[in-house]
């Protein structure tokens, strides 16, 4: 995640501002922002000197060359998109007046925010008033509010800001931006500010102050200066209060027009059994920055887990023979549980859901232990027994011990004792070769489900086959 403040244009060594000029300071004096050009180390604020011209390899080309038409708009974040704030958050600002006339809380609130909000469709409401004093762009102090505007003078004693750099600066405002967690393409506001020169202000007339406040706030807003004379993002005040096309165009393009940048929401599964499958359902979360997708864990209390998705869709089965073939040596006593948890993604960020737990019915037992012996083959067949989870047989391993003896016709016996096999869990049975000369074969046999400490009692198999027609 990368962390910005910016502002744009005023000579700081700290961070680049945006300042506003009075119209007795020359045009050709002002000082333009120039574009992030540094790359950004995470956690960590960026400052950049601001130039007169700015290359276009770095998406931006002089000032006097873009912007000169009533048209006209530009980002402090250039970009698909530009860095902007949420526009579907509630955001709050406070104000310091420091000893200027309530008036201009009047002026400052109806004429200024009303306006850029109302354009832009970002929502700034008043929450009072401060006595911070911004040092910095994202600088909003103990206020907790999302953007302080403030009346102050040049410096760093109490009531002074070194956002002001003096001389025919009337204004400076920005505001701090971080990537989001999903997309670090995508630049968000975290905290705005702005600056007035009291001073200033108290000499200028009605029309420019006017001016001024709707100027500083466009770039808390995010818009750039340009060179267009009839424009409030002009950065000289000319009194101008009308907006321009441009500066219409640039809050909307800010705006709810470009879409939310919400984090996802959280969404909790419901879980249920559905013939020989589970079924995961879970609301729609709020798609307000671009269409959700969901990414389902499952996972049993023996620490495996499936993962799922993504998906757009809100609900996705599961055959009960992916969850059965999860745990290792499930034990048909216990009842399995699994637990699910859907995790939301948006172009802004990912939201882990809260878990829901669901016991499976408990397992049955089919057939039973079997065995066969024939007698032209020499072949002992051991099948296991039969163990389903609402007709979906338990992929169990049976290992087998005990013994099995041959008499023969001399009266000899051959025979083994201890290990005879196993049953994988993708089997039903096992085999063994004895004698094809057998008259009689006796079987005593314990299954144990392998791998699990089972409660399960130990099947035990016994069984003597008798050659047909030898006598018994």
């Amino acid at each position: 995640m990368r962390l910005i403040r910016l502002v744009p244009a005023a000579a700081l060594s700290t961070a680049t501002a945006a300042g506003l000029l009075l119209s007795a300071l020359p045009a050709s004096a002002a000082t333009y922002p120039a574009d992030l050009a540094s790359p950004t180390t995470a956690g960590r604020p960026v400052s950049h000197e601001h130039s007169t011209t700015v290359t276009a390899a770095e998406g931006r080309v002089p000032l006097s060359q873009s912007s000169n038409t009533s048209t006209s708009y530009r980002f402090l974040i250039p970009g698909n998109p530009p860095g902007r704030w949420n526009p579907c958050a509630t955001l709050t600002y406070k104000v310091n007046l420091n000893g200027v006339s309530s008036t201009e809380l009047t002026r400052i609130k109806s004429a200024a925010v009303v306006r850029a909000s109302a354009l832009g469709g970002v929502h700034l409401n008043y929450a009072g008033t401060t006595t911070a004093v911004p040092q910095r762009v994202d600088d909003v102090g103990t206020s907790k509010a999302s953007v302080v505007l403030a009346f102050a003078t040049p410096g760093t004693a109490k009531g002074k800001s070194r956002l002001l750099p003096g001389g025919s600066t009337a204004g400076v405002g920005g505001f701090g931006l971080q990537s989001v967690p999903n997309d670090s393409r995508i630049m968000r506001g975290y905290a705005g500010a702005a600056v007035f020169g009291k001073n200033h202000v108290r000499t200028m007339t009605t029309a420019r102050r006017s001016s001024l406040y709707l100027h500083e706030l466009g770039h808390v807003f995010g818009l750039d200066h340009v060179s267009y004379k009839g424009s409030i993002m002009y950065p000289t005040d000319l009194g101008v209060t009308k907006l321009s096309t441009g500066d219409k165009t640039g809050f909307n393009k800010l705006g709810k027009a470009a879409g939310c940048l919400s984090n996802a929401s959280a969404v909790t599964p419901s879980l249920a059994s559905s013939g020989t499958s589970l079924k995961v359902t879970w609301p729609a979360a709020s798609a307000t920055s671009g269409r959700p997708t969901y990414r389902i864990e499952l996972s049993l209390k023996d620490g495996s887990s499936l993962s799922l998705g993504p998906t757009t869709a809100t609900s996705t089965t599961v055959p009960l023979t992916r969850l059965l073939d999860l745990a290792y040596q499930p034990d048909p006593s216990t009842p399995l549980t699994v637990t699910a948890q859907v995790t939301t993604s948006n172009s802004v960020s990912s939201k882990a859901g809260g878990k829901t737990s669901f016991t499976l019915p408990k397992a049955v037992q089919g057939a039973p232990a079997s065995a066969s012996f024939d007698f032209t083959t020499g072949q002992l067949v051991m099948t296991a027994p039969r163990w389903t989870v609402s007709g979906v047989r338990l992929p169990v391993t049976w290992w087998i011990d005990g013994s099995v003896k041959c008499h023969q016709p001399d009266g000899a016996s051959t025979g083994r004792s201890g290990y005879l096999g196993v049953v994988w869990d993708d089997e039903t049975s096992t085999s063994l070769s004895l004698p094809v000369d057998c008259d009689s074969v006796d079987l005593a046999a314990d299954m144990e489900i392998s791998g699990t400490a089972s409660t399960t009692p130990v099947v035990h198999l016994e069984k003597t086959f008798i050659r047909p027609g030898t006598a018994g």
